[in-house]
């Protein structure tokens, strides 16, 4: 099986049998390009549009937005109810985690999950072969949060989910209450034509705007052999200067 990251909590799972899965598809205030696949089944971990917007898929796709089991030939998906926040829903509302399983795989999407699973909610995470799970923080759980639930699940392989995007989410919210209007860059750098893209994007930007901001954590810079030399390099680029 082949997994896909399309930006923030949104994968597509290919399975040898099919279906075609995608999770949380985002809208377009995210930044990242809209998922625009044809697909079986949708999973939607909560009802906020970053995580809800399954007018960009193609197909006559079945979406699930709830708690239970459900079948699709080879692939039985399970869904777990949670919450957005460590109070019971009380902030943010639910949250659902769901697990696949197809191809003698289990998959666990832990969507928006703002607190550390309680018992019950551990009990269905057995035997995880792959988990998706946020680290942002404020939003959802914190990497120390994630390290316990890891170190409890136990899965052969971890996917952390948007570290960064929570960031950009804060900075452009902070700039609109204070009237401004602002835009959300993503530069994608998988490729060189997406680089390419992406500093075209980004020369259009900077026309349009009278402040750049850089948010903060990783992507701000604080890494200097990683993405401070990205930035450097991205503002020294003959398209931009």
């Amino acid at each position: 099986m082949r997994i896909t990251w399309y930006g923030h909590a949104c994968f597509k799972f290919d399975f040898s049998q099919g279906p075609y899965v995608v999770t949380d598809p985002f809208d377009d205030h995210v930044g990242y390009p809209l998922c625009r696949e044809e697909v079986d089944v949708v999973t939607v971990s909560h009802a906020h549009s970053d995580h809800n917007y399954t007018e960009s898929l193609r197909g006559n796709f079945t979406k699930i937005t709830r708690p239970g089991l459900f079948t699709f030939d080879d692939l039985i998906v399970q869904g777990v109810k949670s919450y957005h926040d460590a109070e019971n829903g009380g902030r943010r509302g639910d949250n659902v985690i769901y697990i696949f399983e197809s191809d003698d795989v289990r998959i666990a999407h832990m969507g928006d999950l703002g607190h550390e699973p309680n018992l019950k909610q551990y009990a269905a995470l057995t035997n995880i072969d792959v988990l998706l799970i946020p680290i942002g923080g404020y939003y959802t759980i914190d990497t120390d949060t994630a390290l316990k639930v890891i170190d409890h699940v136990r899965p052969r392989v971890v996917i952390p989910v948007f570290p960064g995007t929570n960031c950009e989410y804060d900075t452009a919210r902070a700039f609109e209450r204070a009237g401004a209007k602002a835009d959300v860059l993503i530069i994608r750098n998988l490729t060189q034509q997406a680089i390419a893209q992406s500093l075209d994007q980004l020369v259009e930007a900077i026309k349009r705007a009278q402040i750049v901001m850089l948010p903060g954590g990783f992507s701000g810079g604080d890494e200097p052999e990683g993405s401070a030399k990205f930035i450097v390099a991205a503002f020294k680029n003959p398209r931009v200067k």
